[in-house]
């Protein structure tokens, strides 16, 4: 439940998270995963589902940064009407320090 009207609820601010990194991959080649629905953010709210989502978002970032090649660094990408370099799609992702909130 969100704290009030025009905010997001805890789960609803982490699932964002894990819809944002899933979609930043899916513009640079990974397809968005099957189970992950448009509604997710409003719809996923079980904590544990949450943390799953999230934690499966993030390893999949992981995943990318590995698989990255130099020349990748600098391809450009489509986000909605813009071109963007690769690497921040990817970057933008693991900012995210999940040790002090995912056990």
């Amino acid at each position: 439940m969100a704290p009030e009207a025009g905010v997001r609820s805890t789960s609803e601010v982490y699932m964002h998270i894990a819809m944002s990194n899933f979609y930043l991959l899916s513009v640079t080649g990974p397809k968005m995963p099957a189970g992950l629905k448009e509604d997710a953010e409003k719809t996923v709210t079980s904590k544990a589902e949450v943390i799953d989502w999230l934690k499966r978002s993030l390893d999949a970032v992981k995943e990318a940064h590995l698989a990255e090649k130099p020349n990748d660094l600098e391809r450009k990408v489509r986000i909605y009407d813009r071109m963007r370099r690769w690497m921040g799609c990817i970057s933008v992702s693991s900012f995210i320090p999940t040790s002090t909130w995912v056990n």
